[in-house]
């Protein structure tokens, strides 16, 4: 849909190239102009009862900064930034704009490298100097294809289409240097699941005691692994801020996931009383929930805590993601519909479960959280 700049007739400070709507408190639109070039980006942020309209804007300017950090980037690349690209120059776009290397944590690095020795070893020689496009479904499956008779892995040459080749297809979509998305059509061969957890409610329990144990006099780490033990994903957890958790609804609100979309989930109630301890301890109402007692900022590296849990608990292949697995295994195996599990995860659509319906990640968060606790009651 056409964004009609005249309903965006609010300014909102100085110098931030963001809009408001002249009737929606919650949408914003970033235009930003360098050289001759023109980037615009319209967005809505999701209503919440509680919120007032600076809570909305306090959001709109994050993401403001995001995108004139992005757009600066490609006004500042010398390629031509139209669909005659060739894929070598766009992944190097598409990696500039996207990841700030010095901004992420080692993790995240590591990502990176591990993109960047995809493209490196599987797509830049056979596609490298191809415009963009040139690219048709039929070669991206005959490039599909050879990856296969080279005797690699299912999840290997997947990976490079969904982690690499698609990714960056959907982003020269996002600019509009073209239309389509060649690798839509694509047949991926199916990967076995091998995320099913052998006796995940004897797992599930044993992380969830030692959590408790472990940490009986820390109520900083003893609410941030118990969210995480719940389904959440490490870096929601550590990016959580206070204004962003209602007590009084026992919920809390993720503005940007990993899906890039925002989420509310209901706390289950061993994670509400943790909460709710910390926060009556640290008398806070704003800012980030799970600082380093050192630094005071943000805390990044968990590993030194995630070893203590592994040794107490005997649970030797857990990792914070690996109790997402935990959780899911246990509440599909216990006959939980598997919409409210890919709710309660937090999934952008049911297709890991291979099932299409309606996600509300806050009611599937609440059932999910009914069911866990009938469960730990059964022998």
């Amino acid at each position: 849909m056409a964004v009609n700049r005249k309903d965006y007739n609010i300014l909102i400070g100085k110098g931030t190239h963001l809009k408001r709507h002249k009737d929606k408190i919650n949408s914003f639109l970033f235009r930003i102009q360098n050289g001759g070039k023109e980037k615009q980006h319209a967005f809505t942020i999701p209503l919440r009862p509680t919120w007032n309209e600076n809570e909305y804007i306090r959001i709109a300017l994050n993401r403001a900064k995001e995108y004139e950090n992005e757009f600066k980037k490609l006004f500042s690349t010398g390629y031509a930034l139209n669909s005659g690209i060739l894929l070598k120059n766009l992944f190097e776009v598409f990696m500039k704009t996207n990841y700030n290397v010095r901004e992420l944590n080692e993790q995240h690095k590591g990502h990176i490298r591990n993109l960047i020795s995809i493209f490196n070893n599987h797509i830049l020689e056979p596609l490298g100097d191809i415009h963009l496009d040139e690219l048709t479904l039929y070669k991206v499956q005959e490039f599909y294809n050879n990856m296969k008779n080279k005797g690699l892995e299912p999840k290997t040459y997947n990976r490079v289409i969904k982690e690499v080749l698609s990714p960056m297809i959907k982003y020269a979509i996002k600019n509009k240097w073209i239309n389509e998305n060649v690798t839509t059509g694509l047949k991926l061969d199916k990967v076995k699941n091998k995320k099913l957890v052998i006796n995940p409610k004897g797992k599930y329990n044993a992380i969830l005691n030692t959590i408790l144990e472990l940490y009986k006099d820390n109520l900083l780490y003893k609410a941030l692994f118990l969210l995480i033990h719940s389904g959440r994903r490490r870096d929601e957890v550590l990016s959580l801020l206070w204004q962003n958790v209602d007590l009084e609804r026992k919920t809390i609100f993720l503005p940007k996931t990993k899906n890039g979309e925002a989420q509310e989930h209901a706390l289950d109630e061993e994670c509400y009383k943790a909460l709710k301890a910390l926060k009556d301890e640290v008398k806070q109402e704003k800012g980030l929930i799970f600082v380093s007692s050192i630094t005071g900022k943000k805390i990044t590296n968990l590993a030194r805590q995630e070893a203590k849990i592994r040794k107490l608990s005997g649970v030797k292949e857990w990792t914070p993601h690996f109790s997402r697995h935990i959780k899911a295994t246990l509440l599909l195996q216990s006959g939980v519909n598997p919409a409210i599990i890919s709710g309660t995860l937090g999934h952008r659509d049911l297709s890991t479960i291979n099932i299409y319906a309606t996600n509300d990640t806050l009611k599937a968060s609440q059932k999910a959280n009914e069911a866990l606790k009938e469960l730990q009651g059964k022998e």
